[in-house]
């Protein structure tokens, strides 16, 4: 985001920033409001650049961890866990990356599958993952699924990877109150559009197309596949970590 931008956001919106504590960096901080309706995806921590739903994972995987730590910063000082995370680069890479058993990748087009971008940073599909059974504890994606043209092989694929007793954290767009709508769907390599064409920007993709509108049906389809799903909403006592209009879900692989 230009600073141009930023700084229309800050001026825009002086009522909605937050001052408090960011469980990724670990720092007392201000929250950074560009704009109050769409606060999920801004919010931004000026420590570490995190956004409230980044925050609100963070700290959940955190709060449902044993003895938790303060922050993933603190966390990745010493943790064992083997955590795989679909975004490369992002804030809580920048806080995890240097504990050896933080893996993360990004499907990137124009690279190989497998390329090795940096030290356990890889280029992956979602629907087919180059790890081993049962290799990691948590898995994180975030705002991923909605873009995976086989989301029921990717989760499959989720179930395959974790341990037995593993989480994956992840948020989506959701409905709570209608079912799952399929907007494209691949015929051999061809896209075939159901309604019309709708993007969610990347920072790294761009434009990135709209697969699914996820709907309470998928609940049903992770039970079937052999995982235990909750859904965690942000609270009002949650706006001293910046997170605002949230929420999270946690699969946990079923022994």
């Amino acid at each position: 985001m230009r600073i141009a931008e930023v700084l229309q956001g800050t001026l825009r919106h002086p009522m909605s920033h937050r001052f408090g504590f960011c469980p990724i960096c670990g720092h007392r901080t201000v929250f950074l409001c560009l704009d109050p309706v769409t606060a999920r995806n801004n919010m931004y921590c000026i420590r570490c650049v995190s956004a409230s739903r980044n925050r609100h994972l963070a700290l959940r995987m955190l709060q449902d961890m044993d003895n938790p730590p303060r922050s993933l910063r603190s966390l990745a000082r010493g943790t064992e866990l083997k955590i795989l995370n679909a975004n490369r680069g992002d804030a809580i890479s920048k806080a995890m990356g240097a504990n050896e058993n933080y893996h993360s990748f990004i499907l990137d087009p124009d690279v190989p599958l497998g390329h090795s971008f940096a030290p356990r940073e890889t280029c992956q599909n979602l629907e087919e993952l180059e790890f081993e059974d049962a290799a990691f504890d948590i898995l994180i994606t975030e705002d991923v699924f909605e873009h995976v043209y086989r989301p029921a092989k990717a989760f499959q694929e989720v179930y395959r990877i974790l341990k037995p007793g593993g989480s994956h954290y992840f948020t989506i767009p959701f409905n709570f109150t209608g079912q799952t709508v399929t907007r494209v769907e691949m015929d051999g390599t061809e896209e075939v559009h159901h309604l019309p064409a709708h993007y969610h920007g990347d920072k790294i993709r761009g434009q990135v197309l709209v697969i699914s509108d996820f709907g309470r049906d998928l609940m049903d389809d992770l039970s079937s596949i052999g995982f235990q799903t909750d859904v965690a909403f942000s609270r009002y006592t949650d706006r001293r970590y910046g997170i605002v209009d949230s929420f999270v879900f946690r699969s946990i692989k079923l022994v």
